[in-house]
């Protein structure tokens, strides 16, 4: 299923800027500044905290952390971090009893939950127009979504720890 489309829409998303919280529309799949085009051409949806990568010296694999990936290094060092309320998440699933599957992924009655993310600002370096955009922060998986046959889970953060 192509959810390519899903990087020119726009969601509220909820940010601390000079110490007040703000509610501004980002697109959803995070667009560093430094790259040549909007949206990127490469998968930003969701941004692991570390995830092993093989190293082109050695072939060897490695854990690489978001502080060290290009793509998300700039936006973490700054401290671009955001809440995004949603009440879903679809991912793919890998193995298990829903192999080869898009699963959906709800709390109860589809209430809103947030979860947490990091963001950017893309400029045109043609027109000055300015993109914010963002991606979910992922780490090792929930259980239920282990089960379900997905490898990772977006971080969902309880209201009391919002600050």
């Amino acid at each position: 299923m192509d959810f390519s489309f899903i990087k020119t829409e726009k969601t509220p998303v909820i940010v601390s800027d000079d110490g007040k919280v703000k509610i501004k529309e980002m697109y959803f799949s995070l667009c560093p500044s430094w790259s040549k085009e909007f949206p990127c051409e490469w998968s930003t949806y969701n941004a692991r905290l570390e995830r092993e990568k093989g190293d082109k010296k050695t072939g060897k694999l490695k854990q690489e952390f978001i502080f060290e990936a290009p793509t998300w290094r700039e936006s973490f060092s700054k401290g671009q971090t955001c809440l995004v309320p949603i009440s879903g998440a679809i991912e793919s699933s890998y193995f298990g009893t829903h192999a080869g599957k898009m699963v959906k992924f709800s709390v109860k009655d589809d209430e809103v939950f947030f979860a947490l993310g990091i963001w950017s600002e893309w400029v045109d370096k043609k027109s000055a127009e300015v993109k914010d955009t963002f991606a979910l922060l992922t780490d090792d998986t929930y259980d239920f979504f282990f089960k379900a046959g997905h490898d990772r889970s977006i971080i969902v953060i309880k209201e009391k720890d919002f600050n």
